[in-house]
């Protein structure tokens, strides 16, 4: 069973164990290492599922490694002639890789430098969008007034949202530009955000909980495709973890930052917030990001490289 199919049923099942953990809590033998058990649990079965993935052939071509790539390509139904191609790709990849320094550098030349500034921009407000719901919507409804069975009860329904937007954008991604799916799910956790800090009553608090996690997850599993593809796969790691460790500085800072504005504001001002940074989002994904869905990492690299592309003997093709 391919990691697509078996990371969102997995998800299901997390997103499930609160309603569990709340009806044990009903029942007077709620213990919070069970919710620490649970956690563990799942995070060693998850830990797991990579392993069932193949590396990729890309990458191992790039590394000089051909016979493995060519046993990947075997197995995911390649043609000679795309392993030849890749092959002309890394051999030349190599010889640019000998000239310059592929650790950092390359992310800041001017070639890449778009996709690094709308990248670093991207990882920054995208954190008080993602992260800031899960984090801090318990404390909303403390705010609001809400015990704390009542609250794990809505949060628990609201985050079944999660395991069924991870599903939901398995379909989106391929039919849907990248770039606009993330630019459309962005709207949406932005727009019922504020809905949710204005609920007043449970209903209005669990469906737009609910829809808000339903974008959270179709936002988070494009974006994760997208900045994987704006790369060429010899500086992806670096390109994306770099970016990727400024979302976690920004995680830390975010409570400072919005926890006073819910005090002092109200949750509908926070969330306020938290649509300002969407929308920040929307336009840097839309202004800056290429559009990659259904094109080759070939032809999204040479778009932004004056050089004809390159056929698989190696030789540059005429435009």
């Amino acid at each position: 069973m391919q990691l697509q199919h078996l990371y969102p049923g997995n998800l299901c099942l997390l997103f499930f164990i609160p309603l569990l953990i709340h009806v044990r809590y009903s029942m007077g033998v709620y213990c919070i290492s069970r919710i620490r058990a649970a956690g563990t649990a799942a995070q060693q079965f998850t830990g797991f599922l990579p392993h069932l993935l193949p590396e990729s052939p890309r990458w191992l071509a790039t590394a000089g490694k051909w016979d493995e790539a060519a046993e990947v390509f075997k197995k995911l139904g390649g043609s000679k002639t795309q392993a030849e191609e890749f092959r002309a790709k890394a051999s030349l990849t190599q010889r640019d890789a000998a000239q310059q320094d592929r650790q950092s550098r390359p992310i800041f030349q001017k070639k890449w430098m778009k996709n690094t500034i709308m990248l670093y921009i991207f990882q920054i407000f995208q954190t008080i969008g993602y992260y800031g719901f899960g984090t801090l919507s318990p404390l909303v409804l403390a705010q609001k007034g809400y015990n704390i069975s009542h609250s794990l009860e809505y949060i628990a329904l609201s985050f079944i949202g999660y395991p069924l937007g991870a599903l939901l954008s398995v379909p989106l991604i391929e039919k849907i530009d990248r770039k606009w799916l993330v630019s459309a799910s962005a709207f949406g956790m932005g727009v019922f955000g504020i809905l949710f800090g204005m609920g007043t009553i449970a209903s209005m608090i669990i469906v737009f909980g609910f829809i808000y996690t339903l974008c959270s997850n179709i936002f988070s599993n494009a974006f994760h495709v997208l900045q994987a593809e704006i790369f060429p796969t010899e500086i992806r790691a670096t390109a994306t973890g770099a970016a990727y460790s400024v979302s976690r500085l920004m995680s830390g800072l975010m409570p400072f930052i919005l926890l006073p504005v819910l005090e002092h504001q109200g949750a509908t001002t926070m969330f306020a917030i938290v649509a300002l940074a969407m929308i920040i989002v929307i336009l840097d994904i839309s202004l800056l990001a290429p559009r990659t869905t259904g094109r080759s990492l070939e032809h999204i690299e040479n778009a932004y490289d004056d050089a004809p592309p390159i056929r698989a003997d190696g030789v540059e093709a005429t435009k």
